[in-house]
């Protein structure tokens, strides 16, 4: 009788060691599957992105961009004090003046403790 309860438990014991398996097995193909999607998804996304670089359209938007070229017969208009972004020379100057105006860190503390 007792030889038969150790062996139940045994048995038992293997089989909740089998689900706890089964069901960490499943999380990680759940999560692998995830994935998969997502890397999918991504890979979509870069390809429409290497056909849209591909295009002519996209040659034509960074040739004028980056090298002021111009169809014929068209007049290209240069405005003095607008970068490329859009805004003006004078905004960039001065706010990289604030960013050096700051006192570094250990001046920082250095006033803390000697005021």
């Amino acid at each position: 009788m007792m030889a038969a309860v150790v062996a139940l438990l045994l048995v038992g014991f293997g089989v909740v060691k089998g689900i706890i398996r089964y069901n960490e097995l499943h999380s990680e193909i759940n999560k692998i599957e995830n994935d998969i999607s997502t890397l999918e998804s991504q890979n979509q996304e870069l390809n429409r992105l290497l056909a849209y670089l591909a295009t002519p359209e996209f040659k034509e938007r960074v040739a004028r961009l980056q090298f002021n070229m111009q169809k014929p017969g068209e007049h290209v208009i240069v405005v003095p004090g607008i970068d490329d972004v859009g805004t003006s020379a004078a905004a960039t100057t001065k706010t990289s003046n604030l960013t050096t105006a700051q006192p570094t860190n250990w001046k920082k503390w250095l006033k803390y403790f000697f005021p």
